[in-house]
Formats: C-alpha cells, structure tokens, sequence
C-alpha cells in the first residue's frame, strides 16, 4: 500500500494503472489483484488505517475534559493533526473524493464504516460533555458535528497558508461557536429556532437518528 501510494503522488491517481502498481511491488497482476482489486481499494485500506490513528487520538481528547467546546477542539485538533502527514496524498485524492459516485466519497457506500465509526466518535463526545442538547434534535447532533468536521477537512484541503496556519485559527473558532449556538437552543427566547434547524436536517433524505449500537466499531479488526 506504502508504494501503491508513492506512486499515487508521484504518477496521479487517474493515471496510474493497476499494472503500474504490480510492477513496483515485483508482484504479478494476478497476484497484486487478490489483494487490492482496484486502486479505489487501496484507497479504502489508507482511509481505514488513518483512521485507526484518528480514532485512538480522539479517544484521548474526549477523555481530556468534559466541556463540550474542549472536547469539540480537541477532536478537531486531532482529525486535522493525523491527516498532515499525509497530506500530500490527500490533496491528490480531493478531486476524486468530492465526486458523490466515486466509492473514495465520505458519502459513499464503500466508506460507511469509516463513516459510522466516525459518527460514532461525536456520539462519544455528546454523551460525556457537559453540553444538553434538545431532545427534538439530540439523535441528529453526532451527524451535525460530523458535518462540521467535514467543512473544516474542505477548508484545510484549500488552505495555502504556511502550515495550514488558518485553519489552525479556524479550530477554536468553529469549536467555540458550535458551543454557544447548541448551548442557545436551551434557552427559551431561542428555542424557536430548534423547528428551522430540524426542517435543515430533513433536506438530507439519508440521515437518520443515530444508533448507539453503532458506536463500538472497531475499524482496526478490519485491516
């Protein structure tokens, strides 16, 4: 996988073949295949290796306090900390993610264990922090966040900055905001507006309350 990617960054992904691939491992396509079927496979076994570190360092933010906003940094912190090393690979994969029928898609059917476990993180969060959520929106929250992750991963990928620098000033932005607005809607003046914000969730014909069953997927058995 290790020279699958090299060659990824070194060729493009579009361009590079399977053939490509088998060569520069000195395995025969036959062989090369039993493994990796496609380069969208390869992809889908870096996407859950990454993962494994993300997962295990989001374990430790959330145990690192019990305000929301904290936590919520932290985790974001994490995410954005253990895909720079990759980076380089990331950004020759963006074009090819954002496409919704590509199976390297966050969206995609191929990526929904990543996806739920991912979820399952924010899960996590939201049952430990000192946030209350209304309960007419609580399901849909570890999904919410999710979607908030997934914008900041989009800023990062456009960020020219050196060393991302804005999207490291972004972080605490988007934490402490995300903190006072959820914190809002328990306020009656303001609760209002938990009936726009669940006609917003509705537009995403897929999402559905969150399971907590789901929260225990173990990525790293897989791989």
């Amino acid at each position: 996988m290790d020279k699958a990617l090299a060659i990824f960054l070194a060729k493009g992904f579009d361009r590079t073949t399977l053939r490509d691939l088998s060569k520069a491992t000195g395995m025969s396509l036959g062989s090369f295949y039993y493994y990796f079927p496609s380069k969208e496979s390869i992809i889908l076994a870096f996407y859950d290796e990454n993962f494994v570190i993300f997962q295990n360092a989001a374990r430790t933010a959330i145990e690192s306090s019990r305000k929301f906003e904290q936590q919520f940094q932290a985790v974001l912190e994490a995410r954005i900390r253990t895909m720079t090393p990759q980076r380089e690979i990331f950004l020759q994969l963006a074009r090819t993610a954002t496409d919704p029928t590509s199976p390297m898609s966050p969206f995609s059917r191929e990526t929904e264990t990543v996806r739920d476990a991912t979820i399952g993180i924010f899960y996590d969060l939201l049952q430990t922090s000192d946030l209350k959520v209304p309960k007419a929106i609580a399901p849909y929250m570890p999904h919410v966040l999710w979607f908030a992750m997934m914008g900041l991963i989009l800023f990062w990928t456009f960020d020219t900055s050196a060393g991302q620098s804005r999207t490291h000033k972004l972080i605490p932005m988007l934490a402490r905001n995300n903190s006072r607005l959820l914190r809002a809607l328990n306020l009656p003046l303001v609760g209002k507006h938990i009936l726009p914000f669940k006609e917003i969730l509705s537009l995403f014909p897929d999402l559905k309350p969150y399971e907590p069953q789901k929260q225990n997927v173990n990525i790293g058995d897989t791989i």
